[in-house]
């Protein structure tokens, strides 16, 4: 039985591959940025459409995890989740409503595969 569940899963697996496009050009720009900003001791980064978080728990483990993790989803499932993992999430339509940060508030903004 686990041999099918492995199958299956690897097959799954090669069809979502594009799903993960750009993820080490996203962690390799933000360590780019902040190498040329070491004046930026916590930085704040937001991922709009963050999913499941894959994106900034990337820059948290291989660039900044001092820095401060936000993230725009809808999912509510998602949102649970993303909260357990130490990323402050809000929810909001980005066609109708305001983002609820203040000018300038975040030092890097992430919008990989939602425009």
């Amino acid at each position: 039985m686990e041999k099918i569940v492995d199958k299956i899963v690897n097959r799954l697996r090669g069809k979502t591959s594009s799903l993960n496009f750009g993820r080490m050009i996203i962690v390799d720009a933000c360590r780019g940025f902040l190498e040329r900003l070491p004046e930026i001791t916590v930085p704040r980064i937001l991922d709009i459409g963050c999913g499941h978080g894959h994106d900034l728990t990337n820059i948290r483990n291989e660039v900044a995890s001092t820095a401060e993790f936000h993230g725009i989803e809808c999912c509510p499932e998602r949102i649970v989740a993303l909260h357990d993992s130490g990323i402050a999430v809000e929810s909001i339509d980005l066609e109708k409503g305001a983002l609820p940060y203040p000018d300038g508030f975040f030092d890097i903004v992430i919008a990989n595969q939602v425009l």
